[in-house]
């Protein structure tokens, strides 16, 4: 199973491995990755659809799926005005 993320204003599509996604994001179901993910091009969240896909064997040979390697948390100061 993959996971199809496209963006409707760049026109791109990703492909990832539904075992990567699992370990990035936590259990949660497809359309509400929709929300989560934002584009590697124009950095939109808004403008992405993400899809569970399963293609077949001659659709699945011309795929470049992409790989998780490495999982590097960043942490920011949450900056408050009151």
């Amino acid at each position: 199973m993959l996971i199809r993320v496209r963006c409707n204003m760049c026109r791109r599509t990703r492909h990832y491995h539904s075992a990567d996604m699992l370990m990035l994001l936590g259990n949660i179901e497809v359309d509400s990755m929709m929300g989560r993910l934002k584009c590697e091009g124009c950095g939109l969240k808004d403008a992405t659809e993400v899809y569970a896909v399963d293609p077949p064997a001659s659709e699945r040979q011309s795929i470049r799926v992409r790989t998780l390697t490495a999982i590097k948390i960043i942490r920011r100061p949450v900056w408050r005005e009151d």
